[in-house]
């Protein structure tokens, strides 16, 4: 096998963005087995957002919602640089319930991340960084970190890591 870095070196992190939604993905599923999130749990009954739409954690982990356009995209160029985390406030507007279409519809769409993130800080009284990185990253036994560009939206897009494997095969299975 071999890794080769096209113009950098193999083991250079690199901005995973929406792969990085996969992340944030396992991190519920963890939750869920923990017994600390159930997937037809409400994020309004979890945020304790009353007027809020009633999608559920699996709705939201299969963009499946039913909420109209992403409303991340134009601002996401100006939250670049800025660690400041948003995700906290795009999930009221997310889950206006205005916006939904008539029932759950697939529309693959940034907020549903950003209301998962909310929801994971919520959940475990931890920021979604170290939440994750403690059920997914280093169960995993991976390296990975908050983008320097795209922090401020790290449940959605905001990881960077390596892609290179470092350690050999053998202790990654555990043989």
């Amino acid at each position: 096998v071999a890794t080769w870095g096209q113009g950098r070196a193999a083991e250079a992190p690199v901005d995973l963005a929406s792969l990085g939604k996969a992340i944030t993905a396992v991190c519920v599923a963890a939750l869920v087995d923990e017994g600390r999130l159930a997937y037809d749990d409400t994020a309004r009954d979890i945020l304790h957002l009353p007027a809020a739409a009633p999608v559920t954690i699996g709705q939201l982990l299969s963009h499946a919602t039913g909420l109209d356009r992403d409303h991340t995209q134009r601002p996401m160029a100006w939250w670049k640089d800025d660690p400041t985390p948003r995700w906290a406030e795009i999930t009221p507007r997310a889950l206006d319930r205005a916006r939904l279409t008539g029932g759950p519809r697939f529309y693959y769409s940034n907020e549903n991340y950003a209301v998962l993130g909310t929801v994971i800080e919520r959940v475990t009284g931890e920021p979604y960084e170290t939440a994750c990185r403690t059920r997914v990253l280093d169960r995993a036994g991976v390296e990975g970190h908050a983008s320097a560009r795209f922090a401020a939206y790290l449940p959605f897009g905001g990881w960077a890591m390596s892609v290179a494997v470092v350690d050999s095969i053998d202790t990654a299975v555990g043989v």
